[in-house]
């Protein structure tokens, strides 16, 4: 299963890759987030009930020293824990942890409630949590001395509400969050990856040569010296290295994306020259000569800096010896460039 994720994503366009690499991180940091919000806000809920049983029971209970010895008394003083509508049941207890009074409002409990014999009589309060609700036992003074214990049980409704409620504004906020992210990974993707789109593609070099073998339609003679310049250098090696910070991987990846898009190139000059369209031929050798600088292809620079110039003039009659000086340049950058990639290929299996 990872192999086939592994081999699915890698063979997925660059931008789609950094797409789902940010969206992941987004939604890995933010579910992380929300988990420990929902932990802390459930752990401060409990919290927050203990206190608020436990003040009940102080209260009720506080009135409840004065009853003991009447049950009707006791019962009708725990009945006061009905202003609470999450009081599930109460009791009094005497020193001995006898049962003096009780009340259950018409939920029924979910277990009994059980202490100690020993936590009745000590001073300390208790509470726990069991099941749906929560047992809170607090001793009754009087004149400084213990004379007995109030139990109270709530349920836990409150707490389950607020984290109903929280874990939908989680879910919203995650789904707005990763649609935000998807969005924008996706506009900057188009930004960032625009030079490496096609890196995953294969190369298909036979459509590339046979484009650049093929004879002009129109058949012009090559009359104009500029034309005729002599090339510059082919393709330097050191300074495209240095451009990418020596990493030689990266290198050989750029010089695919070129070769791969450099047919394309090469078809729309080679259409513009036989349409004699000079705005097309400008356009078109433009975009050839960005992508021949990025690569340190000086010579090829220059031949579409050529052309580029013949079709801002609308010199017809010399774009077709400018087309043939650039083709005689593509093809011998992209002999170099093709044994350059072969080299690296072999050195890397000679390492491994």
């Amino acid at each position: 299963m990872a192999n086939n994720i592994h081999l699915w994503f890698t063979r997925q366009r660059m931008a789609h890759k950094l797409t789902a690499v940010v969206l992941m991180v987004s939604g890995v940091t933010l579910a992380v987030a929300c988990a420990v919000l929902l932990i802390y806000d459930y752990s401060a809920s409990r919290l927050r009930l203990v206190r608020e049983v436990t003040a009940l029971a102080d209260v009720v209970g506080s009135n409840g020293a004065l009853a003991f010895g009447d049950t009707k008394a006791a019962e009708e003083t725990l009945r006061s824990a009905s202003v609470d509508g999450h009081v599930v049941s109460a009791r009094l207890f005497t020193r001995d942890g006898t049962q003096l009074a009780a009340y259950t409002n018409d939920q029924k409990p979910a277990r009994a409630f059980t202490f100690d014999n020993s936590l009745l009589r000590s001073p300390e309060p208790a509470s726990r949590f069991a099941g749906m609700h929560l047992h809170v036992l607090r001793p009754i003074m009087l004149g400084g001395e213990v004379v007995g214990s109030i139990a109270v049980e709530s349920d836990t409704r409150d707490i389950r509400s607020r984290l109903a409620g929280f874990g939908i504004a989680v879910a919203v906020v995650l789904f707005a969050t990763i649609w935000l992210a998807f969005w924008l990974s996706r506009v900057t993707a188009r930004i960032t990856c625009g030079p490496i789109e096609y890196m995953s593609k294969p190369i298909n070099p036979k459509v590339l040569f046979s484009l650049i073998e093929q004879p002009s339609s129109q058949g012009h003679p090559a009359g104009d010296a500029a034309a005729q310049a002599p090339m510059a250098k082919t393709f330097d090696r050191q300074a495209l290295l240095g451009r990418v910070a020596g990493d030689e991987q990266l290198m050989d990846d750029v010089i695919r994306v070129f070769l791969e898009d450099c047919a394309q190139q090469l078809t729309a000059i080679r259409g513009a020259v036989d349409q004699k369209n000079p705005d097309a031929i400008r356009t078109a050798a433009h975009a050839l000569k960005g992508a021949a600088g990025n690569l340190s292809a000086d010579g090829l620079f220059e031949a579409a800096g050529l052309l580029e110039r013949i079709g801002a003039e609308s010199r017809m009659d010399v774009a077709e010896a400018a087309w043939r000086r650039l083709s005689a340049e593509a093809a011998t950058v992209i002999d170099a460039l093709r044994r350059e990639i072969s080299d690296n290929s072999e050195e890397s299996l000679c390492v491994r």
